[in-house]
């Protein structure tokens, strides 16, 4: 085939390990966008790329006609694609993506374990979009780092309340504020949540301190591969 140059060639993958947006199951081949003559470095038109299609066993790129604005190409969003590619008459091309996809892409790629961590401290519990419309593996990881941090916090506000308890109880009553502070804080010298201990103690909300001692490493579900 020295007669043309194949340049253009898209690789649908399947997804493994990497971020997934549209979802193309246990799909995993190549196919043909476009082609180029040798000779004359013209672009070959869409009736030629069938023949090269038939003759390399690769699927081609499917065309639409009768679109006629960019109103009318983004109103169609299909669900799990990522939109359509225009060529102009000159062979510029230009791509236009679906709403559903910029939104979903947009989720996929900016959320991370400090997002979730964020969420839960801010407000007690995520955003609905983080379980609306994303793959399985997406939610599945969502939910796993969102009830570990959960679990987490759960056992330090355990820990520290069930201490404190124990402390004001060996120290007894009839002491002076002053004096029963020095033991207290006698009481929780090695604790490794005594800043935790004091504040109960005073009568504050501990629950801030809580979630910044559950601040997780910072993973992302898929890794952004381009």
């Amino acid at each position: 085939m020295n007669y043309c140059k194949i340049k253009k060639i898209s690789r649908v993958k399947k997804n493994v390990n990497n971020r997934i947006v549209v979802d193309y199951g246990d799909v995993e081949q190549l196919v043909l966008l476009g082609a180029i003559k040798t000779k004359t470095e013209e672009e070959m038109l869409y009736e030629d790329l069938k023949n090269i299609s038939l003759l390399l066993k690769m699927p081609l790129v499917k065309r639409y006609d009768g679109l006629n604005s960019f109103e009318e190409i983004k109103a169609l969003n299909w669900e799990n694609k990522e939109g359509v590619v225009i060529r102009f008459s000159n062979g510029y091309r230009m791509k236009i993506k679906f709403e559903d996809y910029v939104a979903l892409h947009r989720i996929l790629t900016n959320c991370s374990s400090y997002d979730i961590w964020e969420n839960l401290m801010k407000f007690g519990e995520l955003p609905k979009e983080l379980f609306e419309k994303v793959p399985d593996e997406f939610f599945g990881w969502v939910r796993e780092t969102r009830d570990s941090i959960v679990e987490k916090y759960k056992e330090i506000e355990k820990r520290v309340k069930a201490d404190h308890e124990e402390v004001m109880k060996s120290l007894g009553e009839g002491h002076s504020d002053f004096y029963f502070s020095k033991f207290y804080a006698q009481k929780i010298e090695k604790h490794p949540y005594k800043g935790l201990l004091f504040s109960l103690k005073n009568g504050k909300d501990i629950s801030l301190g809580i979630w910044k001692l559950c601040k997780p490493e910072y993973s992302k579900p898929f890794a952004d591969n381009g």
